[in-house]
């Protein structure tokens, strides 16, 4: 699966939403962030769910990585946490 680039209207900083592990170390490879520097930021240590803040020489970003398999088929949960990472997005 790859990653999405999610048109955020007025928000000036790119936000990149992906799906596993892999995914999200190759959007920080792209930016040049080194895979040691990002792992105490490594993607999904707390949850099904998270965002990421990155800025490296002002090249800022956000990635948002879900975790599909413990989201499953419950729509109001996939709901609540969407809802919840968008929050995190917008601080």
């Amino acid at each position: 699966m790859s990653y999405y680039h999610v048109d955020a209207g007025f928000f000036p900083t790119p936000v990149k939403v992906c799906f596993t592990k892999k995914d999200f170390h190759k959007i920080l490879k792209e930016h040049n962030i080194l895979i040691e520097v990002a792992v105490e930021a490594g993607p999904l240590v707390a949850g099904i769910a998270e965002t990421h803040a990155f800025n490296k020489f002002g090249d800022a970003f956000v990635v948002v990585i879900f975790n599909l398999e413990l989201i499953q088929d419950d729509l109001a949960c996939m709901a609540g946490v969407v809802a919840h990472e968008c929050s995190h997005v917008i601080e």
